[in-house]
């Protein structure tokens, strides 16, 4: 381990102790590992940590940013080490190179508790938690639906480890990418994005975000996130918007989320539990858009999509994809797009909008 992580690794402790000791220590340990894991593993870790014992973690290998790839960090539980690449830890914040560390100590202590993987980056979801930072519905989906998985080869050995790419955190971050293909999520905060080179995801989370996609075939990902965001360099014909998460799948329907923000910009709204979400696309008409711009959804799921019950100003806009599904509004004033299938709408109270599509 270099020398100059050892003035940082105080505040990786501190950050495990204050979560030992904390009254949603098993809660949170649920939401980030699932209620299958070993009870007694899991245990014997918190009294550890309530004690400050912090040997039984994984030692810290650094490695050059050729062989992590994109990558900032990794976790091997063949090996049982931590993997840092040294081009980030010459550029990123204190701040930075504590969380992606507790985001390796999430999938070490994964592997611990659990005889299996958890679903998606639970490292991710175990960082944010232990830090005392909320996360979303959609932001936690989101990071339940990553595969973080991939191999590296240190000293000519092939290792199976479990990644951190660049993922921001519930303050306001400034995220730069590689020349490489990246996975940037800003979750919480105004943060700004840049992909750089390479085929890049550019996903703002909550908050106002600037993204830029760099050079590059590039997604930007629009979700129910309560944000405003603006997508600086999006290019036609190159880039894509990601709309699947919302389980829109009728560019009909997407048409009626966009609109001209006044100055030529195209802007695609929508709403969830009274919530706005916003991407701004700067530069392009709205007019000039065309369905090979997005992705949709694609799968083909006969199911039940339900709003928010939470107040009488919680509007929804809520969105049928493909297949005979069952669109309920509840309260509010809500509006249900069927869109293909033979679809059931019940708006609920409120004065709701009901498109059902073909079928």
């Amino acid at each position: 381990m270099t020398s100059s992580l050892l003035p940082i690794l105080p505040a990786v402790d501190d950050v495990l102790l204050n979560f030992a000791q904390s009254d949603g220590f098993w809660a949170n340990l649920a939401i980030a590992f699932g209620t299958s894991y070993d009870v007694v593993k899991a245990t014997e870790l918190r009294q550890q940590w309530q004690s400050r014992d912090f040997g039984q973690l994984p030692p810290i290998e650094v490695l050059s940013g050729e062989v992590l790839g994109t990558a900032n960090g990794a976790y091997s539980s063949s090996t049982n080490k931590i993997y840092l690449s040294a081009s980030f830890l010459n550029t990123a914040s204190s701040a930075a190179i504590v969380n992606v560390i507790l985001e390796e100590i999430g999938h070490y202590v994964d592997a611990q508790i659990n005889q299996t993987d958890s679903a998606g980056d639970e490292g991710a979801i175990f960082a944010e938690l232990v830090q005392g930072n909320s996360l979303d519905v959609a932001t936690l989906e989101a990071l339940r639906a990553e595969n973080d998985q991939t191999t590296i080869i240190v000293n000519g050995e092939i290792i199976q480890v479990e990644q951190a790419d660049f993922t921001g955190t519930n303050g306001n971050d400034n995220i730069t990418g590689t020349s490489g293909d990246d996975n940037i999520s800003g979750l919480g905060g105004n943060d700004t994005l840049s992909g750089l080179a390479g085929n890049d995801r550019l996903e703002g989370g909550s908050g106002n975000n600037t993204l830029y996609g760099g050079t590059g075939n590039d997604v930007f990902n629009f979700a129910y996130y309560q944000n405003s965001d603006v997508a600086m360099d999006f290019v036609q014909g190159q880039d894509k918007i990601d709309v699947s998460s919302l389980n829109l799948s009728d560019w009909a329907t997407l048409q009626l989320l966009i609109s001209n923000d006044g100055q030529n910009n195209a802007l695609i709204t929508t709403f969830f539990d009274g919530y706005q979400s916003q991407l701004k696309l700067n530069g392009i008409n709205p007019t000039l858009l065309q369905a090979s711009d997005f992705i949709f959804n694609t799968i083909n799921l006969n199911q039940t999509v339900n709003g928010s019950d939470s107040s009488s100003s919680a509007n929804d806009q809520l969105f049928g994809g493909l297949g005979n599904d069952t669109l309920r509004g509840f309260r509010a004033n809500d509006t249900l797009f069927g869109e293909q299938g033979d679809d059931r709408l019940e708006g609920g109270s409120g004065n709701n909008t009901l498109y059902g599509g073909t079928g």
